[in-house]
């Protein structure tokens, strides 16, 4: 049990260094199919580190999971950048 925990840190840590690698404006599409592909070659690498069983991996390393939780990173990114400008803008506003 620990090695799954410990294997899903490192694979959202990846996530999290591969979104923001690929991120410039524009190509969603793009952006996520390269984070994907990125994610899952850095994989290979944590897969040499944490042993887990083969069909854990597989399922935590597949492209759908992966798009999923860089779905969800890249949407949390995208409304702490919107809370930012609100931020930005009040203490614009209040001066």
């Amino acid at each position: 049990m620990i090695q799954i925990i410990k294997f899903i840190q490192l694979l959202t840590a990846l996530v999290i260094t591969v979104v923001e690698l690929v991120e410039e404006p524009g190509n969603g599409v793009l952006k996520r199919q390269r984070a994907i592909t990125l994610a899952q070659d850095g994989m290979t690498f944590i897969f040499d580190v944490v042993k887990i069983p083969g069909w854990i991996a597989k399922a935590l390393g597949s492209a759908t999971f992966l798009g999923w939780i860089i779905d969800i990173i890249v949407s949390i990114r995208n409304s702490d950048d919107d809370l930012n400008v609100k931020e930005k803008t009040q203490i614009a506003i209040s001066q």
